[in-house]
């Protein structure tokens, strides 16, 4: 190795021992320093601030527009400030901001060993921050934050709030986050970034403290935490939980809440709105009439900043219980859309009365008023409440439901101060007590407000009957009104009138339901003011015990009177058609009286019930064999008239075949009949009687044993034989006698014919007791064969006197007929007659002369006809005992025969009219 490279080696090692040397004797004498200083230190609790780090303190606070002044200030041995009775004043600012009583500030080691303050830490305790006189709404500086209490970490881009309390205008206040700080780009001088956010930002903090103050004050115990999150554009993002016991407003609607919690993000700094989702607890809630037990809500809205106001825009909530006057509505579900308040939109779900309903329409919080729209099943419960509402109307007295009403399409309003203002949807409902009417099922649409129901398109099912119509019930006063259109019995309806509807339709029998339309309008509670029109069409129907092929009517009812505007029906190939009024006394409930007026070719004894049992009676003396053509009308007056009960019936008819008034039998019989009272009156009887035509009037009068009647008539072309055989078995009849055995007299005489008019008056049920007058004729081959003569008789028909007419004059005095002249005249013959006849015993006492050849043509028999007319005076015979069978005697005795021959006069001629009798019916 070369020589100067060892020199070098050597040189090299002497430097970097002496090198080596003087730092580690350096170090011993820092380390002595340090533990010189240390031992100082410890021996000392307090410094003196150094000058620098009060220089530096300055300028920070300076540049950033802050004065800071304290009371007292010292240098703890770690390299930490301890200040006390700190006051803050801002440039242009007489008065302190804020106060401390003291404040801990951590300084960086490394910044401080070159002179720097940058602080590490700070914690203040005892702050109070106020409002400057300029913007205190009393013109003077007012305490807006007090006691508090804060440890914060600055950072270069942050300030850490690791702890923050204090109370806000009262209002405790919990703080913990970061707040974002503009990077400082100024150095040492520049100014500390929190002190210069105060600085500018202190005034709009301090109008944003008082609003938010101001907005708190109706809070109860309230407290308030918050969550900051820094932020580059709004300084920091605040999730703010405010609690407070109790909440009361009085605008934009009356409000009380308790157990409160809210929670919500809005920025920490800038003026444009921004979103500011709030979630709501309330534990009870009373706002305008409506309670809400253990409310959940989550609130989307904008928070303005410039004025801390907040525009809700929807809202989700739920509920435990929401009642209001009497409706209750359990664990609904709502969204609120409150884009315009105090307006908002809602689709609500819940429990509705125990049952599931949903809910959507709009309200307007401030003027209290909704209009819904809801869907699902109604509790019958809710009707009761509906009565409060109405103003404690007992509405399940109209109608009630057995079960659950499903409501779909339903329209509900609330008028201003939440008051009802109706409801409108469809219907579907079963088990139904409609005012004491049973409905098994019924649908509709209605539409019900505060003061009025309408069920509309409606259809119901009522057991076997069912109908469709609509019901209209006015609350205010009760009127209502039914249109029922279907097939339905009337009593199936009986409970929504009193007892004249059961009373009345009780008459009908329905085998089949008929098809009916109801037209019913009144006031509940006033049942005399019902109206009622009824069109009924049925087959087979019972009316009054009638009964009928078919039946159609049409009745227009109120509860005094039953006015039957049509009614027809049918029985066989007969009809009858007509109209009729029954009124009746609503304060006795009888009838009072019933007009009617009918046309009909049904059997009377078919028709004539369903007017009652008064027309029976007045029309039970009239039987027909077969349907005859009727027109009836007239007028009943019953239990209740004020002049008692009166009848009157007039009849027209007109029939075919056998008829009998009152047993008297009569055929193909046409009259005009008058009933009054216990008065009948045949104005115009025509019909045939014994095979001869009858005409004339009647009438009968009275009452049980004092009933009379009074005929007049003509019979022409009547056949003998029968009108007497008629005649005794009426009369047998009349008296409960069986049929008289047949006449020996009135055999083989079917050829005598026989004219008669008559007229007569006497008792009912007494044919003996008539009295009146008449004439008779009596024609036909036979009369000659007639044995009033006993021998005689046979003597003239021996010598061929052949009789073949018969003319009589008569009179009816009780059991007794009188002849005062008979006159029978034949081909050549004449006898001419006088006597009695006896109804009661059937017996002759005549007196007759016969004149043999009196009517003769040819001239012999003419002239010994004349010779022979002494004879026949001197042969008068006296006529006595049975018709059938008389007894004759001669009147004049064989001495004054010859005395009688030559007195005797010719029988006057008796070829004229049969005489016209005076008339017992007028």
């Amino acid at each position: 190795m070369k020589p100067w490279l060892k020199l070098c080696g050597k040189g090299a090692r002497f430097c970097w021992e002496c090198v080596f040397s003087f730092a580690l004797w350096s170090l011993w004498l820092v380390l002595a320093l340090l533990l010189a200083a240390q031992a100082a230190i410890a021996l000392s609790h307090e410094l003196s601030v150094p000058d620098f780090l009060l220089r530096a303190l300055e300028q920070r606070l300076a540049a950033s527009h802050v004065h800071v002044s304290f009371g007292r200030a010292t240098f703890d041995p770690t390299g930490s400030i301890h200040v006390e009775n700190i006051r803050v004043s801002l440039a242009g600012q007489p008065e302190p901001v804020a106060r401390a009583r003291a404040a801990f500030i951590e300084l960086d080691p490394w910044s401080l060993a070159v002179g720097a303050f940058e602080p590490r830490r700070l914690h203040a305790t005892g702050v109070s921050l106020s409002v400057p006189a300029m913007l205190s709404a009393s013109g003077r500086s007012e305490e807006i934050i007090s006691d508090l209490d804060a440890d914060c970490v600055p950072h270069s881009k942050e300030f850490l709030i690791n702890h923050l309390t204090a109370r806000v205008a009262g209002i405790p206040v919990t703080v913990r986050g970061a707040i974002y700080l503009k990077p400082s780009t100024g150095g040492r001088d520049a100014p500390l970034p929190i002190a210069e956010y105060l600085s500018k930002n202190y005034a709009d903090l301090c109008r944003r403290l008082i609003r938010g103050a101001s907005r708190l004050s109706v809070l109860e115990n309230p407290s308030v935490q918050a969550q900051l999150v820094a932020s580059e554009t709004r300084g920091a993002i605040a999730t703010l939980t405010i609690r407070t016991s109790a909440l009361t407003l009085a605008d934009p609607v009356a409000l009380h809440a308790t157990g409160i919690t809210a929670t919500t993000r809005i920025p920490l700094m800038g003026d444009r709105p921004t979103l500011a989702p709030v979630q709501l607890q309330v534990e009870t809630l009373e706002a305008a009439g409506v309670e809400v037990q253990r409310l959940r809500a989550q609130v989307r809205g904008a928070l303005n900043p410039a004025d801390l106001s907040f525009s809700v825009y929807s809202a989700d909530l739920t509920a435990a219980r929401v009642a209001s006057r009497g409706f209750e509505l359990a664990h609904p579900v709502l969204r609120l859309g409150t884009r315009t308040l105090p307006q908002v939109t809602t689709d609500l779900s819940g429990l509705f009365f125990g049952l599931p309903v949903s809910l959507r329409g709009r309200a307007d919080l401030k003027a209290q008023n909704a209009a819904l729209r809801f869907d699902g099943p109604i509790s019958p419960d809710i009707l009761t409440q509906v009565g409060v509402i109405l103003g404690g109307r007992d509405v399940r007295r109209w109608v009630d439901f057995g079960q659950p009403v499903q409501l779909n399409g339903a329209a509900v309003t609330f008028r201003d101060g939440w008051k009802f203002g109706g409801l409108t949807g469809h219907i579907i409902a079963h088990d139904i007590n409609a005012y004491g009417v049973h409905i098994d099922f019924a649908r509709g649409a209605i539409a019900l407000d505060s003061g009025h129901f309408l069920a509309s398109h409606a259809k119901a099912v009522l057991g076997e009957n069912y109908a469709t119509g609509s019901f209209e019930q006015d609350f205010a006063t009760r009127r209502f009104r039914f249109l029922l259109d279907g097939q339905l019995r009337p009593l199936a309806i009986s409970g929504w009138f009193h007892d004249w509807w059961p009373d009345f339709f009780g008459n009908f029998q329905f085998p089949r339901i008929p098809d009916a339309s109801v037209d019913v309008s009144g006031w509940w509670g006033w049942g005399y003011r019902t109206t009622v029109f009824v069109f009924a069409d049925t087959t087979d129907p019972v009316i009054r015990g009638a009964k009928f092929d078919h039946a159609r009517t049409l009745l227009y009812i109120r509860p005094n009177f039953i006015d039957g505007l049509e009614l027809y029906a049918t029985h066989g190939t007969g009809d009858i058609r007509g109209t009729f009024t029954r009124t009746i006394d609503i304060d006795s409930g009888d009838w009072a009286g019933m007009d009617f007026a009918l046309n009909s070719s049904i059997d009377p004894a078919v028709s004539v019930p369903i007017f009652g049992a008064a027309a029976s009676e007045r029309l039970a003396p009239f039987h027909f064999e077969n349907s005859p053509l009727l027109k009836v009308s007239g007028h009943f007056d019953g239990p209740a008239a004020a002049g008692g009960e009166h009848q009157r019936v007039a009849i027209e008819a007109r029939s075919t075949g056998a008829f009998a008034l009152h047993g008297f039998p009569l055929r193909n019989v046409g009259f005009d009949a008058l009933v009054e009272d216990d008065t009948l009156t045949l104005n115009r009887i025509e019909g045939s009687f014994a095979d001869g035509a009858l005409s004339g009037r009647a009438r009968v009068w009275g009452r049980d044993k004092e009933r009379r009647i009074g005929f007049t008539g003509a019979l022409k072309d009547g056949n003998l034989a029968r009108a007497v055989t008629v005649l005794q078995q009426y009369s047998a009849q009349r008296k409960g006698l069986p049929p008289p055995t047949a006449n020996k007299f009135l055999q083989d005489r079917a050829t005598v014919k026989i004219d008669l008019s008559a007229s007569a008056e006497g008792g009912f049920d007494d044919m003996l007791s008539f009295k009146g007058d008449g004439n008779a004729l009596l024609s036909g081959p036979g009369l000659g064969e007639v044995q009033l003569l006993g021998l005689l008789s046979e003597l003239l028909n021996f010598t061929s006197l052949r009789f073949t007419s018969a003319r009589a004059d008569f009179t009816i005095d009780g059991d007794r007929l009188d002849f005062p002249k008979v006159t029978i005249t034949g081909a050549n013959s004449a006898i001419e007659a006088h006597g009695t006849y006896s109804l009661d015993r059937q017996s002759l006492d005549f007196k007759a002369r016969v004149y043999p050849f009196q009517e003769s043509k040819f001239f012999l028999q003419n002239l010994l006809g004349t010779v022979l007319t002494p004879l026949s005076a001197a042969l008068e015979v006296k006529l006595t005992g049975q018709i059938d069978k008389p007894a004759w005697s001669f009147v004049i005795g064989p001495t004054n025969v010859l005395r009688n021959l030559f007195q005797s006069t010719p029988p006057e001629n008796s070829t004229g009219p049969l005489r016209k009798s005076p008339d017992p019916t007028r």
